[in-house]
C-alpha cells in the first residue's frame, strides 16, 4: 500500500482523479471514517479548455460503529459527466459560491457555481437520527456519516485506528497533515512497514506564481485582498512569510515528522515524478489539469491584460526564490 503525505497544494485531488481515471483505488483516511473512491472513466472530451469526463465513481465509507464489533462500510455509486477538476471559478478552497475574487491574473468573478437549490444538507439533530442503523441502507445514512469525518456529531462513531484502514493503492492519512490538530499527533507505527510517499515541487517558479495568485484564499482577510502586487510594494515582509509558509515550511514539517517517528519514505516529484512508476498507473491525466493559473491564461476574455498581470507575478516570484535560493522544496 501506498501512503501519500501530501499536505496543502501537493497534489491530492489530482492524485485522486488520476486513480479513478487509472482504475485504482484511493483513500482519505480521516479521524471518524476513511473515504475510499474507485470508478470507471467510460470516455472524454473538451468544451474549450477544459477536459470532461463521462464517469462511474463509487464512495465508500469505512466507519467503527460504537454498537458493532466489526467495521461497516457505505457505498453510493453513481454515474456523471462532469469537468474533470478545475476551471477559473474554482477557488483553492474549491468553494461553491465564488463570493469575491480569488485570483489576480483574472480577478472578474464569471458565472460562479452556486449551490443547487435541491441539495439537502443535514444539521446535529438530523445526523444523529439516520446514523441509526434502521437507515443503513439508504442515502440519507450515508449522507449523516460522510459528514462525521472529524465531529462524532451523532456519538454513534468510534475512532478509526490504522488496524481498521481498509486495503487500498493509495492511502492519505489526511487528518495528520491536513487538519490542525492532526499534525501535532504522533504517527503510529503501522505506517513504518507500508510505501510512503512525500511530494515535492521542483518548479517552485510555477508553485510562487500560483500562491501570489490565490493570496486572497491562502491568506483571507489580508487587506490587499487579491492584489499581491501590491502587498509587496508595501509589506515584503509579510508577502515573503507567507511563501516561506506554502513553498518550504508546511512541506519541511511533514518530512521532518516522518523522520521524528522513524518513517522511511521517498519524494515524488509533482512537476516531473512518473504516477505509472511510483503509483503503477497504466493511463494518467495530464498533471496541469487542475492548474488555476494555467486555466485563467487559457479563458480569459482580455488575454492580453491576462498575460500581463501573469509576468508581473513572475517577476515577483523570481525576486523571491533568488532571494531563499532554493532549487526545490525537499528537506
Amino acid at each position: 500500500m501506498n501512503v501519500y503525505w501530501g499536505g496543502g497544494m501537493s497534489g491530492k485531488s489530482l492524485l485522486e482523479f488520476q486513480h479513478i481515471y487509472g482504475n485504482k483505488t484511493v483513500a482519505y483516511a480521516l479521524d471518524y471514517i476513511v473515504r475510499v473512491k474507485y470508478g470507471t472513466c467510460h470516455f472524454t472530451g473538451y468544451k474549450k479548455h477544459k477536459k470532461w469526463w463521462d464517469v462511474t465513481q463509487t464512495y465508500e465509507l469505512h466507519h467503527k460503529r460504537i454498537d458493532e464489533d466489526a467495521v461497516r462500510v457505505s457505498i453510493k455509486k453513481h454515474r456523471k459527466l462532469q469537468h474533470i477538476l478545475g476551471g477559473v471559478d474554482r477557488g483553492y478552497n474549491i468553494k461553491l459560491v465564488q463570493t469575491e475574487p480569488m485570483h489576480y491574473i483574472v480577478p472578474d468573478i464569471n458565472k460562479p457555481s452556486p449551490k443547487p437549490a435541491s441539495e439537502l444538507t443535514m444539521g446535529r439533530k438530523e445526523t444523529k437520527r439516520y446514523s441509526k442503523l434502521k437507515y443503513k441502507d439508504s442515502l440519507v445514512y450515508f449522507t449523516s456519516i460522510n459528514s462525521q469525518g472529524y465531529n462524532n456529531r451523532s456519538g454513534m462513531l468510534e475512532s478509526m485506528k490504522p488496524e481498521m484502514y481498509p486495503e487500498v493503492d493509495t492511502l492519505i492519512p489526511f487528518f495528520l497533515v491536513c487538519n490542525s490538530k492532526g499534525r501535532e499527533l504522533p504517527i503510529d507505527e503501522w505506517y513504518k512497514d507500508k510505501r510512503n510517499i512525500v511530494p515535492y515541487k521542483s518548479n517552485l517558479l510555477e508553485m510562487a506564481v500560483k500562491c501570489l495568485d490565490g493570496i486572497n484564499d491562502f491568506r483571507r482577510g489580508n487587506k490587499w485582498g487579491i492584489d499581491a502586487v501590491q502587498a509587496i510594494k508595501d509589506d515584503k515582509k509579510y508577502v515573503y512569510q507567507y511563501l516561506d509558509d506554502e513553498i518550504i515550511h508546511h512541506h519541511h514539517k511533514i518530512a521532518k515528522r516522518l523522520m521524528k517517528y522513524g518513517i522511511d519514505f521517498e519524494y515524488f516529484d509533482l512537476d516531473k515524478g512518473s504516477y505509472k512508476d511510483t503509483f503503477g498507473l497504466d493511463r494518467t491525466l495530464d498533471r496541469n489539469i487542475d492548474n488555476p493559473v494555467l486555466f485563467q491564461l487559457k479563458g480569459a476574455d482580455d488575454k492580453k491584460k491576462a498575460r500581463s498581470r501573469y509576468f508581473q507575478l513572475v517577476d515577483l516570484a523570481q525576486e523571491y526564490l533568488q532571494s531563499r535560493n532554493i532549487k526545490d522544496n525537499r528537506l
